[in-house]
Order: structure tokens, then sequence, then C-alpha cells
């Protein structure tokens, strides 16, 4: 399993009121940490929990190519 560290750029939304030209047009900077279990030319998918009695993944995100600006694989010790 490769553990891997994502930097990724997120879209956002503001629901309230505001004026055109108050500077609303940021995006989010992230990072995320998980194991890559996916993974193809527009997209990676990541998990953060296994059961260990099943196997089963959870805590998953599924990141658009488009929106990554970095991936570092991380060793374990």
């Amino acid at each position: 399993m490769q553990i891997v560290m994502i930097e990724w750029e997120d879209s956002c939304t503001e629901s309230t009121w505001h004026r055109k030209d108050s500077g609303l047009d940021t995006t989010a900077s992230c990072v995320s940490v998980g194991v890559m279990v996916q993974e193809d030319t527009s997209k990676i998918t990541i998990f953060q929990s296994i059961s260990i009695t099943t196997g089963n993944i959870g805590d998953t995100i599924t990141i658009p190519r488009g929106c990554i600006k970095r991936i570092r694989k991380l060793k374990v010790s």
C-alpha cells in the first residue's frame, strides 16, 4: 500500500450577499493524506481508514487530476 500526500485546489462557495468586487474569486488550498487505492488519467482516490476484520475501506476522497498541484509518496518505517 502506497501512502501519499496530495496538495490540491478546491472550489469554494459563498451563500451570502456580497458586492461583485469584494474579492470572492478565491479557491481553497488543501492537503489530503491517505493510501492510494485507485488512479487513472482523470482522477486519484485515496482512503484513510481500513477495517482489520473485513478489509473494507472508509474515509475516501476522489480528487480530479486537474485540481492536483503535487503528489508526494510517503515512507512509513
